[in-house]
């Protein structure tokens, strides 16, 4: 399954690199469309995208969280887009890291 060739173009314009390899993640409290995408020349991001009312809305007052708030327990605020119709916010990927406690400094 790949995202609709509308995301797609946002993601690589907002981003600004080709998107190699789109991975669609089924977990999440949300309706939103998940991703993990790779990039040609950047490393890889978390992606969320809108899908109706309640999503745009969550995601907006997200973005709003990322945007103002800087702490080392969140993802890094990569990107974000909004179109009025379906936003879309870009994380750092931390699919690689290390959970489980105890926790390291």
């Amino acid at each position: 399954m790949d995202p609709s060739e509308n995301i797609s173009e946002r993601v690589e314009k907002t981003i600004g690199s080709k998107a190699t390899k789109w991975v669609p993640i089924s977990k999440g409290y949300t309706a939103a469309e998940r991703w993990l995408v790779s990039f040609e020349n950047k490393p890889s991001a978390f992606i969320k995208v809108a899908t109706n009312e309640e999503t745009k809305n969550w995601l907006r007052k997200e973005y709003k969280i990322y945007s103002n708030l800087k702490a080392a327990y969140l993802p890094r605020l990569i990107g974000w887009d909004d179109d009025d119709n379906y936003p879309i916010l870009i994380l750092e990927d931390l699919s690689s890291g290390y959970w489980p406690p105890p926790w390291s400094s």
